[in-house]
């Protein structure tokens, strides 16, 4: 995001509703500064109703951030948000008209020969992988 503010492509105090037209004046209160700062005072993504393991569309994240209710109002609350992250992701996208995780490649990874650094991608085939388990009623899941 710094990359993109420094080539005067965007400010921390644009609105997102910038870049999310489709969400109307729901976002309108909420600057780029606040989703880096997890206090825009969205609601976190729907953990308990999503395929963890599926691919969503940026369009997807979209329409379910702007389902969540708002927990409080942009920059009163600082609360960890991973949503507020995919819709950067998803406004460097739109702003830029590179995927976020190619741009990462091409500005970060490579010039710093970065050679196994990724976005998450649950389709890739990643040669040792880490994943993550929870614990069910039956035992530790993947």
């Amino acid at each position: 995001m710094m990359m993109l503010v420094n080539d005067g492509q965007l400010t921390l105090e644009d609105s997102i509703s910038r870049w999310f037209p489709e969400t109307g004046d729901v976002w309108k209160s909420i600057k780029v500064r606040h989703l880096m700062s997890h206090t825009s005072g969205l609601g976190r993504p729907p953990y308990d109703t999503i395929d963890l393991k599926g691919e969503y569309s940026e369009d997807d994240w979209v329409k379910l951030m702007s389902a969540r209710p708002a927990l409080s109002p942009p920059g009163v609350v600082g609360s960890y948000n991973n949503g507020g992250y995919i819709l950067l992701g998803v406004l460097v996208h739109r702003l830029s008209g590179v995927f976020y995780g190619d741009l990462l490649q091409d500005l970060i990874f490579r010039p710093l020969d970065m050679r196994t650094a990724r976005v998450i991608s649950e389709r890739d085939i990643v040669e040792n992988r880490a994943a993550g388990y929870v614990m069910t009623d039956t035992g530790l899941k993947n």
